[in-house]
C-alpha cells in the first residue's frame, strides 16, 4: 500500500506535464479533445524508466540527487516529449529512455561505491 503513491505518481506525470505544457502555450481557453486525452495513456508508461532511476536513487540514500535528476531530466523528458510527439510514441519512448540514462548510471555508481564501502 506505502508503493502506491510512487506508481500513481510514476504513471501519471509525464501525461500531466504534457497538458500543463499545452495548457500554458496556448491560454486559460484551450480545451482538451477527447481523442488527445486517448493518446496520452500510452504516454504515461514512457515515464516509468526516469521515475524507477529516480527512485533507485532515493534508496540508495541519494536523496538530493534523485530529486535534482528527477525535477531537471522529468522537465527536459516534457518538452521533447511534445516534440517528439510528432513523430509518433515511439519517438517519445526513445526519448524518454535516453534521457533516464544518466539517472540509472548515476544509481549503478552510488551502488558500486556503497557496495565497495560494505565490503
Amino acid at each position: 500500500m506505502q508503493q502506491l503513491p510512487f506508481w500513481l505518481l510514476a504513471i501519471t506525470w509525464l501525461p500531466s506535464g504534457i497538458i500543463i505544457q499545452a495548457f500554458i502555450r496556448f491560454g486559460p481557453n484551450y480545451e482538451l479533445d477527447p481523442a488527445a486525452l486517448h493518446s496520452l495513456i500510452p504516454v504515461s508508461f514512457c515515464g516509468l524508466p526516469l521515475a524507477i532511476a529516480s527512485r533507485w536513487l532515493w534508496r540508495l540514500d541519494c536523496h538530493y540527487l534523485g530529486v535534482l535528476a528527477w525535477s531537471v531530466l522529468g522537465f527536459l523528458t516534457i518538452i521533447t516529449s511534445v516534440l517528439a510527439g510528432l513523430l509518433g510514441l515511439i519517438a517519445i519512448a526513445v526519448v524518454s529512455i535516453i534521457l533516464s540514462i544518466p539517472v540509472f548510471g548515476f544509481g549503478l555508481t552510488f551502488s558500486h561505491i556503497t557496495r565497495k564501502k560494505s565490503e
